[in-house]
């Protein structure tokens, strides 16, 4: 068969497989599409996943381009020149021009932020604003450029401010709150409900700061704390609440008591109440469990412990029995120690542990109470042994 009867079939031949060769690449195609729109969740990390694609694209496209010019050459025909450069160059150029992308958002959102603060200040500045706020003698506290506090009377009343969406809001310290675009009459009756509100809200406050007082100059009450060594202070206004404590003996506060401005609840020790009754209750029964000891008290009680408690140790035990001695239960005393004696069977004293009364740390006396070292001392010089 002659080259010119194969021609017919070869053309058909190449029509044939550029057909399939199509369908595969659009499939392909098809396929990294759809996998870079579900994996894209950020500007950049789609520009980064198209590239990707595009270049599985290409590779596959200069696969096909190999085959087709293996084909041309069975047919006698010139290799194709094929060019991909193009789009991976758009897609260099979109990640290098990415800073623009965000540069448009910032830009944006600073012109609606300078909207946003010319809404707010023509809302302070407005004459309708202002002559409200006067006539309800309230004054102005700037707190940032975008809230300002609402005072009367020294008391905090509320707020107004530029919320986070770009809204001005009215708040009232109860908790109420009014977001508006600009001064009108809903504006107004908040801010006259918000007067009634507070006014009454602070009068309320009074009253029971009042009545703690009362509560702290009851008889039976003042018995019990003196019997504790407690003496009340009360009361001390803060910003956020009206409060007090109690104090120990050495001056010490031992527990610390309020009236919150912002809930008008009763607070002791952490914990929030809403009538004078239970809070006396819990007073007392906090009053009882208080460790009132002064921190020296404090100090001696944790020395005396500590020789106590050797007692309790079998080893330490077994350790003085092989030396013939004994510690003392009890503790003898004089201006200026408490003695835990070390005594051999006959009774006779070989030494003591003794806690000085004024700091609490134990001394190592001989059998004339006279001080030969500090514990401390000691564990010190035992320290320095194990290290040499």
């Amino acid at each position: 068969m002659n080259r010119s009867r194969l021609v017919p079939f070869l053309t058909l031949g190449v029509t044939f497989v550029l057909f399939i060769t199509m369908i595969i690449v659009l499939f392909k195609v098809s396929s990294l599409s759809e996998k870079v729109q579900k994996n894209h969740s950020t500007m950049a990390d789609s520009l980064s996943d198209q590239k990707n694609s595009q270049d599985d694209v290409k590779a596959v496209l200069m696969k096909m381009a190999s085959d087709l010019n293996e084909t041309r050459s069975v047919l006698f025909l010139p290799p194709g020149q094929y060019s991909f450069d193009g789009e991976t160059e758009d897609t260099e150029a979109e990640l290098n021009n990415l800073p623009f992308f965000l540069g448009v958002d910032t830009i944006l959102e600073q012109k609606n932020r300078t909207e946003e603060m010319i809404a707010f200040n023509s809302f302070i500045s407005s004459d309708g604003f202002h002559t409200l706020i006067r006539d309800l003698a309230f004054t102005l506290q700037e707190e940032t450029d975008a809230a300002y506090l609402l005072i009367k009377q020294e008391q905090p009343y509320g707020e107004v401010f530029l919320d986070e969406l770009g809204s001005i809001s009215l708040s009232a310290l109860n908790g109420k709150t009014l977001s508006l675009e600009a001064f009108d009459e809903r504006a107004e009756r908040f801010l006259k409900q918000m007067d009634l509100d507070m006014s009454n809200h602070y009068k309320k406050h009074e009253e029971m700061v009042l009545s703690l007082g009362e509560l702290l100059k009851k008889q039976d009450l003042q018995e019990f704390l003196k019997t504790r060594g407690l003496s009340p202070v009360f009361p001390e206004k803060t910003e956020t609440r009206t409060e007090g404590y109690l104090k120990a003996r050495d001056g010490r506060i031992v527990l610390r008591f309020s009236v919150n401005k912002k809930s008008n609840l009763f607070t002791l020790a952490e914990m929030d109440v809403d009538t004078l009754d239970t809070f006396e209750r819990l007073l007392r029964r906090s009053i009882e469990t208080l460790d009132v000891r002064t921190a020296e008290e404090m100090r001696i009680d944790q020395g005396k412990q500590r020789i106590l408690d050797l007692r309790q140790d079998a080893g330490f035990i077994t350790y003085l029995e092989e030396k013939g001695l004994s510690l003392s239960q009890e503790a003898r005393e004089d201006n200026d120690y408490f003695y835990y004696d070390l005594q051999q069977d006959d009774g006779t004293v070989v030494g003591s542990f003794a806690v000085q009364k004024m700091i609490g740390e134990i001394y190592l006396m001989d059998e004339d109470d006279v001080p030969i070292a500090s514990l401390k001392r000691q564990e010190a010089s035992g320290e320095d042994e194990k290290k040499n």
